[in-house]
């Protein structure tokens, strides 16, 4: 399944790419059905790249992996649904309905991803980036929602603060769980695998010399 969708995301990556290269030299008109398509491969983009680690999480039977999955695929069915039908009515519901699933789903896929792969390592770190995370994705949801959170000004400037610590706090996240990964990796190459030993440069010198004196000796006799 990760294979399909991996080549499912990077194909309407392609063709996104592709139609918007080709609307600014004037091939295709910017609008109407080819924006929509634009819209539709950018959302299955979006959609493809966050579930991948959400399936990883899924196939290791973490229930956290499911949840992700479902709020993921909720807000591209409900998003395809306003981007290709017009007609809808309260389409204005529908449309703050699926940003906040939307950004709840991007939300608990970041946090759920690197919180797993950290586990308890940097706990002191990890929990004051998430708690800011969740409070600007609530002010987030509050704004789409038509809540005016900006009348109070230093309400606006502590909002775009929280905006810029959850970003950076993303990317530190990110990087950290990254790089556990990566010493993981190296400190245990050979754990699942039964077949495999590692030994010293020495003792592995030692062996090509004890097998050009076997060969030797066969050869005297």
């Amino acid at each position: 399944m990760k294979k399909g969708i991996t080549i499912t995301t990077l194909a309407s990556l392609g063709i996104c790419t592709l139609i918007c290269i080709l609307s600014i030299f004037g091939v295709f008109s910017f609008s109407g059905v080819v924006l929509n398509l634009v819209f539709t491969f950018g959302t299955i983009v979006v959609a493809g790249a966050l579930s991948l680690n959400s399936l990883t999480l899924l196939q290791a039977k973490n229930k956290w992996g499911l949840v992700s999955i479902i709020l993921l695929a909720t807000s591209s069915i409900l998003t395809l649904l306003i981007i290709w039908i017009n007609s809808l009515s309260n389409v204005d519901v529908l449309v703050k309905i699926t940003a906040t699933i939307a950004i709840l789903s991007v939300v608990c896929s970041l946090i759920i991803t690197n919180a797993i792969k950290l586990q308890k390592k940097l706990i002191g770190v990890q929990i004051p980036i998430y708690v800011i995370i969740g409070i600007t994705a609530i002010l987030i949801d509050l704004l789409i929602c038509g809540v005016s959170i900006f009348k109070v000004d230093i309400v606006g400037k502590l909002f775009w603060v929280l905006v810029v610590l959850s970003i950076v706090g993303l990317i530190t996240i990110s990087i950290l769980s990254n790089k556990n990964n990566s010493i993981k990796a190296h400190s245990e190459p050979n754990k699942n695998n039964d077949d495999t030993i590692t030994i010293s440069k020495q003792e592995y010198e030692e062996l090509l010399k004890f097998k050009e004196q076997v060969l030797n000796s066969k050869k005297e006799n």
